[in-house]
């Protein structure tokens, strides 16, 4: 098959969105099929040794702009993007239609698979792939909430998002859901549907490291990666870091990731630093560079995902999880979404009540007073990600769906072919 990936997500971050994209887009080629994924983002991909009219190939997959490559160029500012977002998406959306009009002209294209938050230029890729009868699949990683949004409900974004999700979508062909929230939603609309949670590379994945170098303290060295944003409970975790030292845990926290624009993780950070208690045990790093998040990972003792409950946790699923699962490190993670599916409280993870900063604080405990500090669960984990989460295997499911809705048979692959 022939299929196109677009949407709102840039490259070549790092970011979740990117990251997702990037391990479906490997899954389907190294399934022998062929997979372009066309960008509709302000930012600027850079341009690869091999490009060829607008096209960047990067292990088998290729690369475009929407707006085709703009080498040397200067990525516009906040404002910019600000106050020309509306309008930079439905340009974007007719560039892409044009470009899918040239593929269906030369070689065709079977299926086309939007990543986007928004309806704003993603209705023009639809109606497109109505008129031209290829297949149209949502790949819906969330639901969000006003507080996700600069000014809340007042922002028209919010409202964009919702009709998106409530009208926009029902229309597509098919969906892929990232947690059995969306799935159920979706199913209830009469689509089909195909559940595909948060995916990763295991080659890609440093190997667990063993007993990390510990600081001279002798601290129990717990980790945090994202950006504090309210729905992760920031308070929360400090206020479980207060309870953990007040009982008696020898304890460090770290947070890693760009909160420095984020109130509520400001907030929290202020709150830390007013506490003689935990003041000299909480350290907020900022955003660090990707083999710094590593050395994080790697050499923290345990890692802390929490999540309070409600709509937003409930739809998304953690992309972070795998992440965390596959250092091999004992993860504490909220209860949320379909966590408790998939890992066992107190042999792969340990799964707490969301919302209870005492969960969180017994559950360090409980790491801290464990005779390995929790390796026996880390590795589990790290197991249980392997069986769960590996991309190839979710590429393979979603290459099923794909061909039952373009109508065409699964290509035989008794190995998998993996284009250089």
């Amino acid at each position: 098959m022939n299929i196109v990936i677009t949407g709102h997500f840039g490259f070549p971050t790092g970011s979740a969105a990117a990251s997702r994209i990037r391990h479906l887009a490997r899954g389907l080629v190294e399934l022998g099929h062929q997979v372009s994924v066309i960008v509709m983002s302000p930012s600027i991909i850079e341009q690869g040794d091999d490009a060829c009219d607008g096209w960047s190939r990067h292990a088998g997959i290729r690369y475009r702009n929407a707006r085709a490559y703009l080498p040397g160029a200067a990525r516009p500012s906040r404002l910019r993007r600000m106050v020309g977002l509306v309008s930079d998406m439905r340009s974007d959306a007719r560039r892409v239609c044009a470009t899918l009009e040239t593929m269906r002209a030369s070689g065709g294209v079977d299926a086309v698979i939007g990543y986007s938050l928004y309806a704003f230029g993603m209705n023009q890729i639809l109606r497109y792939c109505r008129s031209a009868g290829i297949p149209f699949v949502a790949d819906v990683v969330e639901w969000v909430g006003p507080d996700s949004f600069a000014g809340g409900k007042c922002n028209p974004l919010y409202w964009d998002s919702e009709r998106a999700i409530r009208r926009l979508l029902p229309k597509c062909d098919g969906i892929i859901a990232i947690s059995s929230y969306l799935e159920r939603y979706f199913q209830s609309k009469g689509l089909p549907t195909v559940r595909v949670p948060a995916i990763i590379d295991l080659a890609e994945a440093p190997e667990p490291a063993g007993a990390p170098a510990r600081p001279r303290t002798g601290r129990y060295v717990l980790t945090y990666l994202g950006n504090m944003v309210e729905r992760d409970g920031p308070m929360l975790m400090i206020d479980a870091i207060r309870q953990a030292v007040q009982a008696g845990c020898n304890v460090q926290f770290n947070v890693v990731g760009g909160t420095e624009r984020v109130p509520e993780a400001q907030r929290a950070k202020a709150a830390a630093e007013a506490d003689a208690t935990i003041r000299d045990r909480v350290r907020f790093w900022g955003r660090v560079s990707d083999e710094a998040v590593r050395d994080h990972l790697t050499g923290s003792d345990a890692l802390i995902f929490t999540r309070t409950s409600g709509r937003a946790s409930s739809a998304a699923f953690p992309t972070r999880l795998p992440e965390y699962l596959v250092t091999g490190k004992p993860v504490i993670a909220s209860g949320v979404s379909d966590i408790g599916e998939y890992l066992r409280e107190g042999v792969e993870a340990l799964v707490i009540k969301p919302d209870s900063s005492t969960a969180l604080a017994d559950a360090i405990a409980k790491l801290v007073a464990s005779p390995d500090g929790g390796k026996s669960i880390g590795e589990a984990g790290r197991r249980k990600c392997a069986e769960c989460f590996d991309y190839a295997k979710r590429a393979a499911e979603v290459e099923g769906f794909l061909s039952k809705l373009a109508g065409c048979a699964t290509p035989a692959h008794g190995e998998r072919k993996v284009a250089v």
